[in-house]
């Protein structure tokens, strides 16, 4: 497994009040340590220019306050997608692959999910506006279906035993499409109801941190825990961490800044 250092840039008075203990970091953002309250949102540094970081950034879920254009998202669910038919391939005709038919099925379907999103990018920078209703559909369906396999593959002792890395790979495939669904309902000028799809991506990123934690805690795990598990449940713990940082950063900030303007342009 590799490692990388991320850098973020801070104000003195902040970065001093962090290193002495008196505020914490929390995801996105740096928190009072005794009330809790927001007091700093992380900016990226320097250190995310460089070309290790680049390549790096490729292959993580995007942060959601941020935003993607249809075009990023859809080379990033080309590589979830790449992998996890590579993984799939890889499994051995068990009884515990039997309970997996309907992630492959799924599977099968983001080659589609793909094509939309690419035809969603072309749309949107032409202007036909009136094609985006269909589109959040097909990507709130995608959502919905891969909420409901991650957290089967979590609540599953023997799926989450043998299969870790799948679990994680459909993680990220959630995480995608839920941000797809969220940012182009909120294109759609329905600020509502893209608050009701992220506070769906947010309650399913909690609960599957928690019941991954659940199963890795069980006395049981001493006999089976192994790398991969510990690697899917770093890699779902700092997506919530990310996901729940950014949600409350953007909670913040539509206090004071039209959501639309924070959206990617697609151009």
């Amino acid at each position: 497994m590799s490692f990388v250092d991320v850098s973020f840039g801070l104000d003195a008075e902040t970065a001093e009040r962090l290193a002495d203990g008196a505020y914490r970091r929390d995801g996105g953002v740096i928190r009072d340590k005794t009330s809790g309250q927001v007091v700093a949102i992380l900016r990226d540094g320097d250190a995310f220019r460089s070309p290790l970081w680049t390549e790096v950034a490729e292959n993580l879920v995007p942060l959601v306050f941020h935003g993607v254009s249809m075009y990023g998202l859809e080379r990033r669910l080309g590589r979830v997608e790449a992998e996890l038919q590579q993984l799939l391939a890889g499994q051995r005709r068990t009884v515990v692959e039997a309970r997996l038919v309907a992630l492959h099925e799924q599977a099968a379907g983001l080659g589609t999910v793909r094509g939309k999103l690419r035809a969603c990018h072309l749309d949107l920078r032409a202007g036909r506006d009136q094609l985006l209703p269909s589109y959040r559909k097909e990507f709130l369906e995608t959502f919905y279906a891969f909420r409901e396999l991650v957290l089967g593959l979590a609540r599953d002792r023997e799926l989450f035993r043998f299969h870790p890395q799948l679990l994680r790979v459909c993680e990220q495939a959630m995480i995608l499409c839920g941000v797809a669904a969220r940012d182009l309902t909120e294109r759609i000028d329905d600020a509502e109801a893209a608050a009701a799809v992220e506070r769906q991506l947010l309650a399913a990123s909690t609960e599957l941190c928690a019941t991954i934690q659940q199963r890795m805690r069980a006395p049981s795990a001493l006999f089976w825990l192994d790398r991969e598990h510990l690697e899917a449940g770093r890699h779902v713990a700092e997506s919530h961490r990310r996901l729940s940082g950014q949600v409350e950063i953007r909670g913040l900030l539509a206090e004071v800044v039209d959501p639309a303007k924070m959206l990617p342009t697609d151009e």
